[in-house]
This record gives C-alpha cells, structure tokens and sequence, in this order.
C-alpha cells in the first residue's frame, strides 16, 4: 500500500512568499496601513539585495549548523539508538556498548560540570561585564558548546565500541546529519524567505501579532521540517 503524498514544506513556504507578494500588492491599493508593496520598484530592489543576504545572515542557519555537527557524532555512531534500545529495553546492549555508554555519559557529566563550574564559579571568564550571564560569552556561544558536548559524547562511544578508529572515521561522523537530512537546509532557506518578506511587508504590523507569538510560529516553523525530513522505517 502506497504512502499517501503531501506537498513538500519546501514548497508550502515558496507558494506562501508568494502570496506574501501578491497580498502585499493588493494591501497597497487599498492602501492598507503599514503595508509595502513588494510589486513595487522599491520593494523588487529590496528582495534583489536582501533574500539571500536574509538566509546566509540568518545566525539560526549558523547555529543549526553547529549543532548537525555535534548532533551527527550522536547519531553515526550510534549513541543515540543505544540510548533508545536500553531506554526501551529492546535488545541487550553488548559489553562494549554498555561500557561506551557509561563513558560517553561520564564525560557529558564532566563537561556539563566544567561548564556550570565556569558560569557560577568564582571565575569570571563565560559571564558578562556585570557578573550575569544574560548577553555573556557563554549565552553568545551556546550552540557551540552544545554542540562540543554532544561530539564528544558521540566520539567517545565511536572509539570504545570500535567504531572509530581514527580521525577520519570522526570527520566522516560530524557529517552524520546533513546526510540524514539533506533537505532540511533547502526547506530552511524557504523558511527564512516567507518570513524576511512577510516582515518586509509590513503584513505582520498589520495584522498585529504580538512579538512572542512571531518568534513563537517562526521558530515552530523552522523546527518542523527536522520532523518532515527525517528517515521512516518502513514496515
């Protein structure tokens, strides 16, 4: 039996933007409040100097690529579904797979607590200026310790089950996920399109959403295509 096809998220965004267009151009005839005209020449120089300029700038795309490099050492060497099979007791784990389980973790609760060590200790070398951590080094560069963390968690189960053996083998693991994933990016860019001409619009103003509900439908959207994208058993 056949899966039934839906329209790929890719191309719900790219028909959205363009209907972003469209309704921006009617909202200016009758000259609804706050709206632009993307039609317009001035709204065409707009998307001819900012569209792309909006994903390459975006610094979601920048951490979401940090965390497929850490998140990928999880999932190619195979720390994620050990995780799964011992949470769901599934199948008896190997020696070598309960002991790199125990010492990947071991080294996540040592990384965490050197990290927790330098936010609250007496050192002041991840927080601000004014001793808080709210615009600190270490909120600025989250996704980037995140993400070490998660590598090496990954490396160190890779190395004792044998599966690593070198460098290579760890490079070739950091890349885990854009080839799990390989359209999430493409469907990001569309994304990060709708959303950079609906707010160039002025549509968004118009219709009021308050900031915390934006953020809210922007980051839901952003997230959702990992879920559409990702691999299904098939039965």
């Amino acid at each position: 039996m056949k899966t039934r096809r839906f329209i790929h998220p890719a191309t719900v965004f790219f028909l959205l933007t363009l209907l972003v267009v469209c309704v921006s151009w009617v909202g200016s005839i009758f000259a609804w409040e706050q709206v632009q005209n993307l039609l317009s020449a001035e709204g065409l120089r707009w998307m001819l100097r900012y569209a792309g300029d909006c994903f390459t700038r975006s610094s979601l795309v920048g951490a979401v690529l940090l965390l497929f490099l850490g998140g990928g050492l999880w999932v190619n060497s195979g720390l994620l579904e050990s995780c799964r099979q011992y949470w769901k007791h599934e199948r008896k784990l190997s020696r070598k797979e309960r002991r790199g389980l125990f010492l990947s973790w071991t080294t996540g609760g040592v990384y965490l607590l050197l990290w927790l060590f330098l936010a609250f200790g007496p050192l002041n070398v991840v927080r601000s200026a004014t001793g808080t951590l709210a615009d600190s080094p270490l909120s600025d560069g989250i996704c980037y310790v995140v993400s070490l963390g998660l590598g090496l968690m990954g490396a160190v189960y890779g190395f004792v089950t044998d599966f690593y053996r070198n460098d290579a083998d760890v490079v070739r693991g950091m890349s885990g996920l854009f080839r799990i994933l390989p359209e999430y990016f493409v469907t990001l860019f569309f994304v990060i399109q709708f959303f950079a001409v609906f707010q160039h619009s002025g549509l968004y103003l118009f219709l009021a959403l308050p900031a915390s509900i934006w953020k809210g439908i922007y980051c839901v959207c952003c997230l959702f295509p990992l879920w559409y994208g990702r691999p299904h058993r098939t039965l």
